[in-house]
């Protein structure tokens, strides 16, 4: 049949938010890992690209953090685990659906990062406003090491704290974000979420020796986030918030840390020990559920237009108009539509049936999972 039907859905855009050093570039690794590592030529019809220089800068990422678990040990600054970055990156991959024949289903996710070292400029950058202001879907990456290890009861650790995290500036940009989202959503009824990411939380997590910890992770975070889950339930009340960690690296564990004064400015510096000697993410199904939800309600939208499309010329009444589709050739491209969907759907049916599996398979982080 001459006439592929290629269906190219809307970009998924994600915006990242978070001072420097927080974990964006590791989330990104952890994410195309994921999806390498259980989707392609695992799920049915499913696959995954990625341009050259992302792919570069996820295999640069990834040596480093090998470079560091076979070292069996290594001291960091928080949050300064690799060479932090200045400049905004856009981060795209696509997903595609293929059939048998010859559909095929593309999905183009974008992700953008707010470079930490512009977190708390006045001016805004244009090209990432605009990127946040088309996101449906925003991660705000929260360095865990810093909130566990700073001494609730140290005025001087207390303030290097609140430095680091930059939550005003954080606030500023999320409560816009939620503002033109809340819009959106009475004009088009687009739905929203946020995702507070707990980063580099191995020690408090998988790695710790009860709940405990993890559950004064939660407290930490409450005590300073709350605020600013409070001001997105109030600037956009149909966007979902949820909270859960995520292993990006999942082998190492904090032995020892230590706030220094560097140059007037806090540093938390800390001793990771080498656990594994293979990396281990967990977490991840969380990080993927919106994008994933968001891309399949997009798709299985378009094979309905699509679908509806065809019957409506399939079953026109008028002789006129009928024999006209068939001199045409819309009549036979609209039933070749219609075998083409119905090839799609095993597909879709693979995709879901993977999500399920690898939620199950995720039960040991989807306990901390929590909607705000």
């Amino acid at each position: 049949m001459a006439n592929k039907i290629e269906i190219k859905l809307d970009p998924i855009n994600i915006c990242m938010i978070a001072p420097m050093g927080a974990g964006k570039t590791s989330i990104l690794s952890t994410l195309m890992k994921y999806f390498e590592d259980n989707f392609i030529n695992k799920a049915k019809g499913f696959s995954i690209s990625i341009n050259a220089q992302d792919q570069k800068l996820l295999d640069d990422f990834d040596t480093e953090i090998n470079t560091y678990i076979n070292a069996g040990s290594f001291n960091v600054e928080t949050g300064m685990l690799l060479n932090p970055s200045d400049t905004s990156r856009k981060f795209e991959f696509e997903l595609s659906l293929d059939s048998k024949a010859d559909t095929k289903v593309s999905q183009k996710i974008t992700i953008m990062d707010y470079p930490g070292g512009w977190i708390n400029e006045t001016k805004k950058n244009e090209e990432f406003m605009e990127h946040l202001l088309n996101s449906r879907i925003l991660w705000l990456p929260v360095d865990t090491p810093l909130l566990m290890q700073t001494d609730p009861n140290d005025a001087q650790e207390k303030a290097w704290l609140q430095q680091k995290l930059s939550k005003d500036s954080v606030l500023k940009l999320v409560k816009e974000w939620a503002q033109y989202r809340n819009v959106d959503y009475q004009k088009n009824d687009a739905l929203s979420c946020v995702n507070f990411v707990m980063t580099k939380c191995e020690t408090y997590f998988s790695q710790a020796p009860n709940k405990d910890l993890s559950k004064k992770v939660k407290v930490r975070f409450d005590e300073q986030y709350k605020s600013i889950v409070q001001e997105i339930h109030k600037a956009s009340p149909t966007t979902e918030i949820f909270y859960y960690p995520v292993d990006t690296i999942g082998c190492v564990k904090i032995i020892d840390s230590e706030w220094c004064n560097k140059d007037g400015k806090g540093v938390l510096e800390t001793k990771y020990s080498i656990i594994e000697t293979e990396r281990k993410i967990r977490g991840c199904s969380l990080l993927s559920k919106s994008l994933i939800d968001y891309s399949v309600a997009q798709i299985n939208g378009e094979l309905k237009a699509v679908d509806d499309s065809a019957d409506e010329i399939l079953n026109e009444s008028s002789w006129i108009y009928k024999l006209w589709n068939n001199i045409i050739g819309k009549s036979k491209l609209a039933a070749y539509q219609k075998e083409e969907i119905k090839k799609l759907t095993p597909c879709m049916k693979a995709l879901g049936e993977k999500m399920k599996e690898l939620k199950e398979n995720d039960l040991e982080y989807n306990q901390y999972f929590q909607s705000l």
